[in-house]
């Protein structure tokens, strides 16, 4: 009977001890895995970005990858060169968006948006598919690769298996996750992946932050996450191309305490298209090394703008004033600043705004790259933008709020004339999306989208003057009877 007792007690032992080992999230612990990520970007259709910004298909510099073992649940999130897959470790960027980076050191970079604002979240009341189709293209080789070192914390998340551990903004780079790496350990089970755009400076991540950081709750799911354009004041010198005596004629958006204007309403000039894919659930064995390749898609309209000025240079006298055009500059309205990733979905409720510098062409549609001559009188011009989409106004009369086109006209030697006009009807007609039920969210009917704006600005040296026009899409002269935001 004694020794039976031993026996048993053994037993027990014993298989406490298999137990733990099955469980262990050390470094290196046998049962491991890796990840390599590729991005294949022969299905990003950039025709007209390459035309009119110059620039290729897939420059995206950085991609922020999330992943997400379904059973046994762990997150995280990792930044990768969209070129050769390598990247490093994201931690808890709802703490302070800490990446480890070459050098030995951590970099914290603030995620508050320096001059941009939070933004109003709005409702999410849209129901949709939980994202997690799409091509996977996987590639099993042998184990290799890992990253050396394993701080001696607590893991958590996709990175337990790495011996990693979620930093604070007061923790050093843990050392061996300094450089950057091609393979990214997990631990052995099912897991999504999702991949977005990496870009602080026209991005707010914050839901995604949250997302990897505090881990899953009952109502936080992938389908759910969204991403955030973020905004600035009309005069913040963090604007890229910023023009410091652009006046803010349209004063809307977020407000403050008081109910007054707080003027954070401003997207990033000539923002890059959104990337994004995601994988569906794959299983990753132990012991292998398995590569997935993303193939994104561009979940931004690509939207041409076209208006013609015409120059009144004979007064009714018949005394000759000739001009010149030195830039024209555009501001429009109602561009929605966030989306859900997954079911690829944009908040139309809380919009924003975007200035951009518009191009003269000739009668066939080519880029003008000479400047304006005081010989000419009927000019044809043209913009082209990257944005969610373009929202209108309730209003066809209203000369504030989402949906309205600003110009500032520069007149070489002379005054500054700024223009306005409503585009209720052209947005109408162009069929950009449609709304949900719910009317709070909406989505893209098409890849690219028209706004040619049929009524002729007419100017002389000095203002906008009458011109024909057919509904209720007039140009008339910005600022006369409008407040400025305060500076």
């Amino acid at each position: 009977m004694k020794y039976s007792a031993y026996i048993v007690i053994a037993l027990m032992a014993l298989l406490a001890a298999c137990t733990k080992a099955e469980l262990c999230e050390e470094a290196e612990h046998p049962h491991k895995a890796g990840v390599q990520f590729a991005f294949d970007w022969s299905g990003v259709n950039s025709d007209a970005r390459a035309a009119f910004h110059e620039t290729e298909p897939g420059t995206q510099d950085s991609m922020l990858v999330i992943a997400k073992r379904i059973i046994g649940t762990r997150i995280t999130g990792c930044r990768v060169d969209a070129k050769d897959g390598k990247g490093f470790y994201l931690f808890d960027g709802n703490i302070g968006d800490i990446i480890l980076t070459p050098g030995g050191d951590s970099t914290t970079d603030s995620s508050d948006g320096s001059d941009g604002s939070d933004a109003t979240d709005g409702s999410d009341g849209s129901d949709g598919s939980d994202g997690t189709d799409g091509s996977d293209g996987t590639d099993t080789t042998t184990p290799g690769g890992s990253p050396s070192g394993s701080p001696a914390a607590s893991p958590s998340g996709f990175l337990a298996a790495s011996g990693a551990t979620r930093a604070a903004s007061t923790l050093p780079a843990a050392p061996g996750y300094t450089v950057s790496t091609d393979q990214f350990r997990v631990q052995p089970g099912t897991f999504k992946f999702i991949t977005v755009n990496f870009d602080k400076e026209e991005f707010l991540y914050d839901e995604l932050y949250d997302y990897v950081g505090d881990g899953v709750t009952a109502n936080t799911y992938l389908r759910d996450l969204c991403v955030r354009y973020k905004l600035y004041r009309y005069n913040s010198p963090l604007l890229h191309d910023y023009i410091p005596d652009w006046p803010d004629y349209n004063v809307y958006g977020p407000r403050d305490e008081y109910g007054m204007p707080t003027g954070e309403i401003y997207l990033q000039p000539d923002l890059m298209p959104v990337y994004y894919d995601s994988i569906s659930p794959l299983i990753i064995d132990k012991n292998t090394t398995q590569k997935f390749t993303f193939r994104p898609s561009i979940l931004t309209q690509n939207i041409d703008i076209f208006f013609d000025i015409k120059k009144i240079t004979v007064d009714e006298e018949g005394n000759e004033f000739p001009f010149a055009i030195d830039t024209v500059c555009a501001e429009i309205s109602g561009i929605p600043y966030r989306l859900n990733l997954s079911r690829d979905v944009f908040d139309i409720k809380n919009t924003g705004k975007m200035r951009f510098e518009c191009w003269r062409e000739d009668d066939n549609g080519q880029r003008l790259r000479n400047k304006d001559t005081e010989a000419s009188t009927d000019i044809h011009y043209h913009a082209n933008i990257d944005v969610f989409s373009i929202v209108n106004s309730a209003d066809a009369s209203a000369f504030r709020g989402p949906g309205i086109l600003q110009l500032m006209i520069k007149i070489k030697g002379m005054k500054t004339i700024h223009a306005r006009i409503n585009l209720h009807e052209t947005i109408a007609k162009a069929m950009l999306f449609n709304s949900t039920d719910d009317g709070l969210w909406a989505y893209r009917r098409k890849d690219h989208g028209v706004l040619r704006i049929a009524t002729t600005l007419v100017i002389d040296k000095q203002a906008v003057l009458p011109s024909e026009h057919s509904g209720l899409e007039i140009w008339t002269n910005a600022g006369d009877d409008d407040i400025l935001v305060d500076t």
